[in-house]
């Protein structure tokens, strides 16, 4: 019924599209490559789509016939960059603009075969591509070819779609934590994950000049950015999860992980501190700190996320600035995200910052059975 309604209002056939209700799995786009052509200003961009999932499934089938999955219906969002960080304007080959979806520096393909070639003409310079824009379509992306992390970093720090930037970004990070792991098993440091359970001091952590340079000076031109939306710049600065990383190792090495993680967490508060103290202390004195707007929310998410990465830096001064914001917090959000952070690791304040907490809610047992 919601497939015949969009069709009605629309006016366009859905029948392929109809088949994301019929195949499981997640569909991958791959990217298999990119040409860019400065004489003829022409940028070529090809595609395919898969569902292994999907066809290994239906490869098990006794009937051939059905073997292996249709091409779906993917929207596919596509911007390009120019070497300045801004749009540039596109001009698709045989594509008709969507009117109120497209924009003149992003287009909307509607991706029905199994492989593609997208062809963009008058590109005056070669462009860095900006893909799957506004999580267009729910889909694993992928690169026949790894990425340029110039690029990555490129799109990071520049990328007017929020989605594109922030998946940048967190490729570069999950790229920097490999790095790490790879340093690590070189050195045999944190290697042994049977001692997973030991805590990890400050010692054992990587040298900063050890994280990507590409990944540090991406981050600071973050930090330094005007204008960008709190709640979103809360999540563009915070590197993948520890659950994450390790998702994908196999088998997974938890420990090394956490010390990979920490030390590229320490290297880019180092490179920053000025600056995220300035964010920190600037939202904090926001007139809107208490309040439940959306604005107000976000600013709460970032002034807590430029604390935790202040707070890895290991600074008494930070840790007694983390406390006051336990000490004096109006909002449960402030005072828990205080706690954590100082509970977490060897602040002289930990043993107080939990009597303060116990004192203020041990008669509530909904906050104690929440936290």
């Amino acid at each position: 019924e919601f497939v015949s309604a969009m069709e009605a209002g629309s006016g366009r056939d859905l029948a392929q599209f109809r088949r994301w209700y019929d195949q499981n799995g997640t569909p991958e786009l791959h990217v298999l490559g990119e040409e860019y052509d400065a004489g003829a200003q022409e940028y070529r961009l090809k595609v395919a789509q898969a569902n292994p999932v999907y066809a290994k499934q239906q490869n098990e089938q006794e009937d051939e016939s059905q073997r292996g999955g249709d091409p779906l219906l993917i929207p596919l969002r596509v911007g390009l960059l120019g070497a300045d960080g801004r749009d540039l304007p596109l001009q698709l080959s045989g594509h008709t603009p969507i009117e109120g979806v497209d924009s003149p520096d992003t287009v909307t393909v509607p991706f029905v075969e199994a492989e593609q070639t997208l062809v963009f003409q008058n590109v005056a310079e070669a462009p860095v591509l900006s893909i799957l824009r506004g999580f267009s379509a729910p889909v694993h992306l992928k690169f026949a070819q790894e990425r340029d992390r110039k690029d990555l970093a490129f799109l990071f720090a520049h990328d007017s779609d929020l989605f594109s930037r922030w998946e940048a970004g967190q490729s570069l990070m999950r790229a920097a934590v490999g790095d790490a792991l790879a340093t690590l098993a070189n050195t045999g440091s944190g290697a042994a994950d049977t001692a997973a359970a030991q805590p990890v001091d400050d010692g054992a952590l990587l040298a900063s000049d050890a994280t990507d340079p590409l990944l540090r000076e991406a981050f600071q031109k973050l930090v330094s950015a005007d204008g960008l939306d709190p709640a979103y710049l809360s999540l563009a600065l915070q590197l993948p999860s520890e659950a994450e990383l390790s998702s994908t190792q196999n088998p997974a090495q938890i420990r090394a992980t956490h010390i990979a993680r920490r030390s590229i967490r320490r290297a880019l508060a180092a490179d920053n501190r000025d600056r995220l103290l300035s964010i920190y202390q600037e939202l904090q004195a926001s007139p809107e700190l208490e309040g439940n707007s959306r604005r107000a929310v976000g600013e709460r998410r970032l002034k807590n996320c430029v604390l935790g990465y202040l707070m890895s830096l290991g600074e008494a001064e930070l840790h007694s600035l983390c406390f006051a914001q336990q000490r004096d917090a109006r909002t449960m959000t402030d005072e828990t995200a205080a706690l954590y952070l100082l509970t977490d690791g060897n602040a002289a304040e930990r043993e107080e910052s939990l009597a303060l907490f116990k004192e203020r809610w041990q008669q509530d047992a909904l906050v104690k059975e929440h936290r």
